[in-house]
């Protein structure tokens, strides 16, 4: 596309050049032709010297253009583009919280307390507190938090949970990124 563009830039260039140097010849051929005044000699002489100089500048203006150099703008900076590249970084911010869901899925992980992990039959289970004091029994893949994070692993030490991260860039795109986040043993 771009060498498309400096073809078609070329040939614009080229045409008007063209024009430009037929219209030169054209006008110092129309000054060579008009009859000289038969009463002033001196005048006549004055016009052959004109046209004389003429011709020579039109050589001249030739001479330069077929030489010139022109614009190559490939591997060269869009002039439309800003200097400084601008990086629009999303900043986080936290959804909606449907006031009627359990606590369970209100409040931020953070906020949750882990109380103790144990297996039941090779099955690992954890225990959480929630800040209003309920406890919940969870395994694998049940949900927790307010980012509808699911638990992906239970240790001896913590739970990991996938949760979503909601970003909102300055034009208003909202964009989800899935992360892990650990929710261990507070001292």
């Amino acid at each position: 596309m771009n060498i498309n563009i400096n073809i078609k830039f070329i040939y614009m260039l080229t045409t008007l050049l063209l024009f430009c140097i037929s219209t030169d010849i054209l006008y110092s051929q129309q000054i060579s032709d008009q009859p000289a005044a038969a009463d002033d000699s001196k005048q006549v002489d004055e016009n052959s010297q004109n046209n004389q100089d003429d011709i020579d500048l039109d050589l001249f203006i030739k001479d330069i253009y077929s030489k010139e150099k022109f614009y190559n703008p490939i591997d060269k900076r869009d002039p439309f583009q800003p200097f400084l590249n601008v990086v629009d970084e999303p900043t986080e911010y936290d959804p909606e919280i449907d006031p009627l869901a359990p606590p369970i899925k209100r409040y931020k992980l953070n906020q949750f307390k882990l109380v103790g992990v144990f297996w039941l039959e090779n099955t690992p289970q954890a225990m959480v507190m929630d800040p209003e004091n309920n406890t919940y029994m969870l395994n694998i893949g049940d949900e927790v938090g307010n980012r509808e994070g699911k638990i992906v692993e239970i240790r001896e030490n913590g739970i990991s949970v996938q949760e979503k991260k909601y970003f909102i860039n300055s034009e208003g795109l909202k964009t989800i990124r899935l992360s892990n986040s650990i929710l261990a043993f507070k001292k």
